[in-house]
């Protein structure tokens, strides 16, 4: 029952604060795009590069799966982050206010990383 009221204040804060609720959505949006452009982009293959080290070229090699990694690291933040928000609103806004920004600068970096991991395996 705990989960599902700081789950339901969550929404509340989201729908009832325009800035928090658009960096949310686009910090979800670009979380979701991750997941599109690995899916779309290296598929389902197998032994396919991770890592790029300028000194020694492919350093790691791994399946389609371990990708995932990326976007579901950046789910995780968005789901901490957003969970410190609903706690410190009411207190603290502009402190709600950076974290939900540095969500999505986290999100950003993100998708930056999985796009030269995709710009590799092209």
């Amino acid at each position: 029952i705990i989960g599902t009221e700081m789950f339901s204040s969550a929404i509340r804060l989201i729908i009832s604060n325009r800035v928090i609720g658009l960096l949310m959505i686009l910090s979800l949006l670009v979380n979701f795009s991750i997941f599109i452009l690995f899916l779309v982009k290296i598929g389902f293959r197998q032994n396919i590069p991770l890592h790029y080290n300028v000194y020694f070229s492919i350093d790691l090699m791994g399946d389609w799966y371990q990708l995932l990694v990326i976007p579901l690291f950046g789910l995780l933040v968005i789901l901490i982050n957003q969970s410190i928000v609903t706690f410190v609103y009411l207190k603290e806004r502009m402190l709600a206010y950076f974290l939900t920004g540095s969500t999505l600068a986290i999100q950003i970096l993100l998708l930056s990383a999985s796009l030269a991991i995709i710009w590799l395996n092209t």
